[in-house]
């Protein structure tokens, strides 16, 4: 098996054993623990497997997004596929109008950064929030 760039996030105790291990095995390995800032600056970070201690709470909490996060989503997601039909949305949604339009306003949800974000996506180009704007800035009113 050919080396890996391993990063382990774990309790140090934990970490260390393992870590030990695959050093052995010739695995390039690092140890940190396991919490939430760690968790999000890893996923770019270059490592060819992160192996994460998943009785830890904060491992966890990181890599799920919330309720708010996941209905903010799951809106949007809705709006696109009925092309912003508020009505159909709503229906689809099993919500009232007027509950969605307050949602609508909650998460700041309008027809231009829906149909900029679907561009992206489409075009492969979806990087971040600056993609986005940047293709709703070229969007006809």
């Amino acid at each position: 098996m050919q080396p890996k760039n391993l990063l382990i996030l774990a309790e140090s105790s934990t970490g260390q054993a393992l870590s030990a291990t695959l050093e052995q095995e010739g695995h390039q390995v690092t140890v940190a623990p396991s919490n939430p800032a760690i968790m999000a600056s890893v996923r770019n970070a270059g490592y060819d497997a992160v192996i994460a201690d998943i009785s830890s709470a904060a491992s966890v909490d990181a890599t799920l997004p919330t309720l708010e996060e996941v209905e903010r989503r799951h809106i949007e997601r809705v709006l696109d596929e009925t092309r912003f039909n508020l009505s159909r949305a709503s229906r689809v949604l099993a919500i009232d109008r007027t509950t969605l339009y307050n949602k609508l306003k909650r998460f700041g949800l309008q027809r231009d950064s829906i149909r900029a974000r679907r561009l992206a996506v489409q075009s492969g180009a979806h990087n971040g929030s600056t993609v986005v704007e940047h293709v709703a800035a070229h969007i006809p009113a």
